[in-house]
């Protein structure tokens, strides 16, 4: 039986390099490294693991392993929301100088990354992180 394809999906997933430029690559590792995620998608990950580098940029992780990936400590950014909730911004948690971020005194709310995943969506943080700024709900092109 073939799944259904909703636009949801569009908004909800990302490619591997999406992903690795979204959260980091070790976020993203770890998580597929994991023996619960390769029990529960075994072609999805053992495709990973054999496909050329090329062809492996290409490969849709689903929400559900987004979600895992968002929940971990070392992703690469955090993720702060303009005060209307329509722009979402990127901001690295490891940052090589010692002055702290302008998003707060900028009045951006950081939202916590699995919040931000789901109420904004997955393309939407790949852009914050991507060019520094995502809007809410946006699908890839």
């Amino acid at each position: 039986m073939a799944s259904q394809h909703t636009p949801r999906d569009e908004i909800m997933t990302l490619e591997y390099w999406q992903a690795i430029v979204t959260f980091g690559p070790a976020a993203v590792e770890a998580v597929l490294r994991d023996p619960e995620w390769t029990t529960r998608y075994p072609e999805l990950l053992g495709s990973l693991a054999s496909l050329p580098e090329a062809e492996k940029r290409k490969v849709v992780l689903p929400m559900e392993l987004l979600l895992a990936v968002a929940e971990r400590d070392d992703c690469t950014d955090d993720f702060y929301a303009d005060p209307d909730g329509s722009r979402l911004y990127a901001v690295a948690r490891k940052r090589r100088w010692a002055e702290p971020s302008s998003a707060e005194s900028d009045r951006l709310l950081r939202v916590p990354r699995v919040e931000a995943l789901q109420a904004y969506g997955a393309y939407c943080l790949f852009n914050a992180a991507d060019r520094g700024i995502g809007y809410k709900g946006e699908r890839p092109p």
